[in-house]
């Protein structure tokens, strides 16, 4: 059985209440089982995120702290260095 599992990715600079209304309404919307939410890492532009990754990446887990269908990925924030563009 497959799971059906909704990603959410962004900058969350900073994460706010309609990237919650969003994540909610897809949730219910397409009956996930989760929504992922990949705050994204370090970018080409380093000055584009005012916001250390780091920060971003906990300031969602607070946010979705107590929703049990949403989850939070590490990948983005443990990747080093920009974004490979081909």
């Amino acid at each position: 059985m497959s799971k059906r599992i909704g990603i959410f990715g962004g900058s969350f600079n900073p994460i706010h209440i309609g990237h919650l209304v969003i994540a909610e309404a897809a949730w219910q919307e397409f009956g996930l089982e989760k929504v992922l939410f990949i705050p994204s890492g370090d970018t080409p532009n380093k000055d584009m995120h005012h916001i250390d990754k780091h920060l971003r990446y906990n300031m969602v887990q607070k946010a979705i702290e107590g929703n049990e269908h949403f989850d939070i990925s590490p990948i983005e924030r443990e990747r080093e260095g920009p974004p490979l563009i081909r």
